[in-house]
């Protein structure tokens, strides 16, 4: 009951967006051709960097998902991610509850069909990386009673959406607002804003 994949670094990793998005057609390409077609994309981006300010990497998380849509829906493949929910000590903080179901919300917005929890429970400590604060512990126990409870409240919308979701392609994204690098709402588009609140919209068919 398992669906094998590669999880693909972030878009950052490669000299460029387009660059990033040809390896990954690459990848989804030889894949089928070889008679073992990907059922999902995947990668990691993790939005909420360590430091004081609390901040959220939105031009990065945006940027990132709209390649991973796009390149999606040209292979007819479903789209996934990993969703940050520990801290990594001098690299990563620990996301609240609401940012957590902000990053799976947009996700759902930008047509993913799947999220893994990085990390659901707590790995052993490496050398290079101080895992911190993962839902489950590393001995098995919650860690955040809280944090958890918001988790399974956002599994349980994200479920209840998803018997709909899972049928439709997200085939246009846009932001309202603050752009981040993205789409402002096309003049053509049904739908328009009245203020410039921040918010995402997107065309989602069957």
């Amino acid at each position: 009951n398992g669906y094998m994949h590669l999880n693909f670094l972030p878009y950052s990793a490669y000299p460029s967006v387009q660059e990033y998005e040809a390896q990954m057609n690459d990848w989804l390409s030889v894949n089928a051709a070889a008679g073992y077609p990907q059922e999902y994309l995947m990668y990691d981006l993790y939005p909420y960097p360590d430091n004081n300010n609390k901040t959220m990497n939105r031009v990065g998380f945006f940027t990132n998902m709209e390649a991973v849509r796009k390149v999606g829906l040209a292979n007819n493949i479903k789209t996934g991610n990993y969703l940050q929910t520990m801290r990594i000590e001098g690299s990563y903080r620990m996301p609240t509850a609401s940012e957590v179901r902000y990053e799976a919300m947009c996700g759902m917005a930008y047509g993913f069909k799947q999220f893994s929890y990085f990390t659901w429970m707590q790995p052993d400590e490496r050398h290079c990386e101080a895992f911190r604060d993962a839902i489950i512990g590393i001995d098995g126990k919650i860690t955040n009673h809280a944090l958890y409870n918001s988790i399974a409240a956002l599994n349980d919308e994200i479920h209840n959406l998803g018997a709909t979701l899972i049928k439709l392609d997200a085939h246009e994204v846009y932001l309202n607002g603050q752009l981040w690098g993205q789409k402002a709402i096309s003049s053509e588009f049904f739908a328009q804003a009245t203020d410039n609140k921040d918010f995402t919209i997107s065309y989602l068919r069957h």
